[in-house]
């Protein structure tokens, strides 16, 4: 049987990302408006990210390595939140 490579916690290892008020912002609010944005669940990468937008989910075309997909994931969630944070204003 196959031993798989987890972090400390028993999860999956996208690498090492340092979350910002920014981003903490930009996920709460995407979240309460139906954006939720992740990476590919499998244990090694490259990693697609899924954005689902509703009831619609779209994978992104690249694939980011340990490390690239969190930043990747936080990136989207802060184009949403501030492309539709402007069209509200």
């Amino acid at each position: 049987m196959r031993k798989f490579k987890l972090n400390p916690n028993g999860l999956l290892d996208y690498g090492e990302y340092e979350k910002t008020r920014e981003d903490y912002t930009a996920y709460t609010w995407c979240i309460n408006n139906g954006i939720v944005v992740y990476e590919e669940v499998k244990v090694e990468g490259p990693w697609h990210v899924f954005i689902k937008l509703g009831r619609k989910l779209h994978k992104s075309p690249e694939t980011y390595g340990k490390g690239e997909v969190t930043a990747k994931v936080f990136e989207y969630y802060r184009y949403y939140y501030n492309k539709n944070k402007n069209e509200e204003s």
